[in-house]
């Protein structure tokens, strides 16, 4: 966890020569309901450089209480507030693998159960060990609902961002960190993204996959990072 990579520092970071891209990510939508006390307390964990610290503070600026979970794909921990706004997101899902999930939910939940930190926590463990998805991040559900839409009426939890917003990225072909939303190392390069407001990196494979280059009205599928913009 505490392997020192070089930084990207955003401030220094050129997007002006980079194509127009649109997000067209499947994802799955795990609402995390108001657990209360019964979240845990989120600070950073053991192997983390900043273990110890708040990982998101609520109004008096102490560590909230949620759940935290680790993002495999951008190495680091992460954390969503347990108060009924938020969610954790699966990012990069196919359909068969959010039957699966949606499946292990509903195990979870007959007879009316809720779910607990502790059944999020396996349902997060059965995502990772027994699918093999790893790349998981928050957003809230306001923005979810803003930016995306149900893939199927029998899967509500399966949904594909629908949002126009437009996007420049630089593909970094080299080892580098950035501190971006969350601290994000990538041992093996990726994607540099920005909306014109904030920026963040996204896996190489991930990026390739779900994003569409915009040429005219028509939104392109990407095969490879042949002729992206390219970090100097």
């Amino acid at each position: 966890m505490n392997t020192e990579l070089p930084k990207v520092n955003p401030n220094t970071v050129d997007f002006s020569g980079s194509a127009v891209y649109v997000n067209r990510t499947s994802r799955f939508v795990l609402s995390i309901p108001n657990l209360r006390e019964a979240g845990e307390l989120l600070i950073f964990p053991e192997g983390d450089s900043k273990v110890g610290q708040p990982m998101k503070k609520n109004q008096i600026g102490s560590a909230d209480r949620g759940v935290i979970f680790f993002n495999g794909k951008d190495s680091a921990w992460q954390a969503v507030r347990a108060n009924g706004n938020e969610a954790i997101l699966i990012n990069d899902i196919s359909k068969e693998d959010a039957d699966l999930l949606k499946s292990h939910i509903d195990s979870l939940t007959t007879d009316g159960r809720k779910l607990t930190l502790q059944s999020i926590k396996n349902i997060l463990s059965y995502a990772r060990n027994e699918i093999g998805l790893i790349d998981f991040y928050h957003k809230s559900l306001a923005s979810i609902k803003r930016d995306m839409i149900a893939m199927s009426v029998k899967n509500p939890y399966y949904m594909i961002v629908t949002k126009s917003n437009k996007h420049r990225a630089i593909f970094v072909d080299k080892p580098f960190s950035f501190d971006g939303p969350v601290q994000q190392k990538y041992p093996n390069g990726a994607v540099l993204v920005t909306d014109g407001r904030n920026t963040w990196g996204i896996a190489t494979d991930v990026f390739v996959k779900n994003f569409k280059r915009i040429e005219g009205d028509q939104e392109i599928s990407l095969t490879s990072t042949d002729g992206m913009l390219r970090l100097q």
